[in-house]
C-alpha cells in the first residue's frame, strides 16, 4: 500500500503526463492542419519592414512552435531543458537575440548525439512538418529528415 503522503505526489504526476499528452495531441493536430495550407509559412522568416512582424505572428507560427518546444523538451529532459532556458534568458535578458542563441543555449544541456539547431532547422526553416523516415541497417539506425511537400 502507498503511504499517504506519497500519493498526492502520484496523483500531481499523473494529472501533469495527462495534460502533457493533451497537449500534445491537441498542439500537433491544429499545427499540421494549419501548416499544410497553401497560406503557410516558415516558422523563422527574415523581417524587412515593422509591417512584416504582424504578418509573421499568427496560429502557424504560434501552433508550430509550441509543438517544437515540446519536441525539445522531451528530448533534452525537462530539468536540462529548463536549466537551457534559464540560461538563455540571463544571458540575453535587456538585449536583442537570434534564434541561433537559443539553439546554442539548449545545445549547452542537451545530450551530445543531439545537434539542436540541425533537428530545429527542418521545423522552423520550412513550411509544412518534415517526414522522417527510420529503417534499420544492423546498428546504429539510419534516418533522414526532408520537408513535407
Amino acid at each position: 500500500m502507498t503511504p499517504p503522503r506519497l500519493i498526492i505526489p502520484i496523483i500531481i504526476y499523473k494529472v501533469n503526463h495527462r495534460d502533457q499528452m493533451l497537449f500534445a495531441v491537441h498542439q500537433r493536430s491544429h499545427s499540421m492542419r494549419l501548416d499544410a495550407l497553401e497560406s503557410s509559412h516558415p516558422v523563422e522568416v527574415n523581417v524587412t519592414s515593422p509591417d512584416d512582424i504582424c504578418e509573421i505572428f499568427d496560429d502557424v507560427s504560434y501552433s508550430k512552435g509550441a509543438c517544437l518546444i515540446h519536441m525539445l523538451n522531451a528530448f533534452i529532459g525537462e530539468e536540462a531543458f529548463r536549466n537551457g532556458l534559464r540560461s538563455y534568458i540571463d544571458r540575453h535578458s535587456y538585449s536583442t537575440a537570434s534564434t541561433r542563441d537559443l539553439w546554442a543555449a539548449l545545445q549547452m544541456v542537451a545530450p551530445s548525439y543531439l545537434d539542436v539547431e540541425a533537428s530545429a532547422a527542418s521545423w522552423t526553416l520550412f513550411k509544412g512538418f518534415p517526414v522522417v523516415t527510420v529503417r534499420a541497417v544492423y546498428y546504429p539506425l539510419s534516418s533522414s529528415f526532408r520537408p513535407l511537400s
